[in-house]
């Protein structure tokens, strides 16, 4: 039997192989549930990453396996069969991604948001069993402390891909992290990203105190130079990238990103605005509910 010997640069290109983590999915058995399989097992091809399906049981807490004739053994029988066919639907939509899933004994907010401080994205559907239109509490409580970007899935909004990425921002910190995530998501799916910023008060100050139409206008050249300034590395960063900008005045930001999501396949947006506020904020949850594509919700990093 022969052994083969890399060389030094295939040994070198090996070693420095590092896999993305993983995608992290909530599974609870509603439809919604499924459309955020589908879509997480679509980017875990896209990206390589492997597929995590997890399944939270919300019952007291137990030492051990859970024993087979209790109302905990039925809960997490019925957690194992929701997984079996989120795999399979997994297994259709991306054959190649490697999938595992488990049970887990716990509270869903706490067990996807612990998940998520080794995913490199966490994937839920917008509601759950009850089928509430409005987001479902898991998801707007996991977007909020999560330590990973977070994808909502709102049913209907999973399927052809349509060539456009939506990223809001206001120049935060967070907005910063969201361009990353959006610069990446566009490039992967070669598709056009549209970075779309409102402004309001902020800038009567730097318009002087005309709020006329020359007021008005001052403060959106001024805006727009300051958002091509923000774009200028990332355009460096990912040239293939298709950038288009849109400027709207209005004292909230939601309506002009639903309407220039209106046609996109993924809403970006950072979790926090200006006032840094530590919980997802009305806005967020507004993109949540009314949105029609799935929404990624980044956080910086701690």
């Amino acid at each position: 039997m022969t052994t083969a010997t890399l060389t030094a640069p295939q040994a070198v290109r090996i070693a420095e192989f590092v896999p993305p983590p993983p995608i992290v999915v909530g599974v609870d058995g509603s439809a919604t549930s499924l459309d955020a399989v589908r879509w997480a097992a679509r980017e875990a091809e896209r990206t390589g990453a492997a597929l995590r399906l997890t399944h939270a049981c919300d019952l007291p807490p137990l030492e051990s396996e859970v024993p087979e004739d209790t109302e905990a053994a039925s809960w997490a029988g019925s957690g194992r069969c929701w997984l079996v066919t989120a795999a399979s639907v997994a297994a259709a939509e991306a054959p190649g991604v490697e999938t595992d899933w488990s049970v887990r004994i716990g509270d869903a907010t706490a067990v996807l948001t612990a998940q998520s401080r080794e995913a490199g994205l966490v994937v839920l559907g917008s509601k759950g069993l009850d089928g509430r239109r409005r987001p479902g509490s898991v998801a707007s409580a996991v977007a909020g402390s999560a330590a990973c970007p977070v994808v909502v899935v709102r049913d209907g909004t999973v399927g052809a891909d349509t060539g456009l990425v939506v990223a809001g921002t206001d120049g935060s910190p967070a907005a910063c992290d969201a361009l990353a995530f959006a610069f990446e998501a566009a490039a992967v799916r070669n598709a056009r990203l549209v970075v779309v910023r409102a402004w309001c008060g902020p800038w009567a100050a730097e318009a002087g105190d005309d709020l006329g139409p020359a007021g008005l206008t001052a403060a959106r050249e001024c805006e727009n130079r300051r958002l091509s300034a923000d774009l200028t590395g990332w355009r460096e960063k990912f040239p293939r990238v298709r950038v288009s900008m849109f400027v709207a005045s209005g004292d909230r930001p939601a309506p002009a990103l639903l309407a220039a999501a209106a046609n996109a396949q993924l809403l970006v947006v950072g979790r926090h605005g200006r006032g840094g506020a530590p919980a997802l904020g009305s806005a967020s949850g507004e993109l949540l509910r009314d949105a029609g594509c799935p929404v990624a919700v980044v956080r910086p990093p701690q």
